[in-house]
């Protein structure tokens, strides 16, 4: 039986899911956002964050609030989230956790191994949130969905493991 968390496709096309929800989310308050966003599932995380690594190259850093990286998400209820040492990333993370009253742990360790990392190493704070769970996985999930926010434009993305 397949199942998000024993597949190994089922955390790419749940983490794909997750970025239209958002979208919809994002679209239907368009009116109310002060900066624009952009979405972008971005491929090949696993052989060496090429597209990420190829959007970063390409998009100007000062236009670039910050990168809100999903990945591994749906593993467990509780959100894990990795700040890399930017202050304003755990302040924003425990305020959604607060007012959505949902379990998270933050962190300012660095976590160098997803999509967000092209944009951390050119200053761009980043934020690489998991899930945990505390059940014993058969197989480890493997998905990653970046969401980036600019000031002008936002983007935001996913990778997936074939």
């Amino acid at each position: 039986m397949w199942t998000p968390t024993t597949s190994r496709r089922g955390p790419a096309t749940t983490g794909t899911a997750t970025v239209v929800e958002i979208a919809n989310a994002l679209a239907a308050r368009e009116d109310e956002l002060e900066t624009r966003v952009h979405l972008v599932a971005f491929g090949a995380e696993e052989v060496g964050l090429c597209g990420s690594g190829h959007d970063s190259e390409n998009r100007d850093p000062e236009t670039v609030k910050a990168v809100l990286n999903n990945d591994g998400v749906v593993r467990g209820r509780t959100l894990k989230c990795y700040t890399q040492g930017f202050d304003g990333l755990e302040t924003a993370a425990q305020a959604v956790a607060d007012r959505f009253d949902h379990p998270m742990k933050t962190t300012p360790r660095l976590s160098p191994h997803s999509d967000h990392w092209p944009y951390v190493e050119r200053g761009v704070p980043g934020h690489h949130t998991s899930t945990r769970t505390t059940r014993k996985r058969t197989t480890t999930p493997s998905t990653s969905q970046t969401f980036v926010t600019a000031g002008m434009t936002t983007s935001s993305g996913s990778s997936s493991r074939r």
